[in-house]
């Protein structure tokens, strides 16, 4: 197993404080396990901040999500597996990628990388 780190992410909003708003997409597609993430934000970033992380193509797969927060923080998504009728099994695995991934900030204030996410995925599950 040889983690891979996709380009770091950053994203850079607009508009009012409190609901700045901005979007950011990796510029190539990644194809693998999505492993962990690592989020860091501006030092000036509000604490109304949202991050959604997902594939790029629709319908749209997500990765995480960090809802009214801004601690810089690492992440190790997951995803529960269901059987072939669709019932939820007790078991988690890594979330599979074949796109590129979107970031999306939303309910914060004007900055140039309010959040830079790098996330880390590997070939192999």
């Amino acid at each position: 197993m040889a983690l891979k780190k996709v380009e770091s992410i950053s994203v850079t909003t607009t508009g009012a404080a409190g609901s700045a708003s901005g979007t950011a997409t990796t510029s190539y597609s990644y194809f693998g396990y999505v492993k962990a993430i690592k989020l860091n934000y501006h030092a000036s970033a509000p604490a109304t901040t949202d991050v959604t992380i997902t594939t790029a193509t629709a319908p749209a797969i997500t990765i995480c999500t960090a809802t009214n927060a801004v601690t810089d923080i690492w992440r190790f998504p997951r995803i529960k597996v269901e059987d072939s009728a669709g019932v939820a099994q007790n078991q988690w695995v890594p979330i599979p990628i074949a796109d590129k991934i979107t970031v999306t900030v939303a309910q914060a204030d004007a900055l140039t990388g309010c959040v830079v996410v790098d996330i880390w995925y590997d070939e192999e599950s």
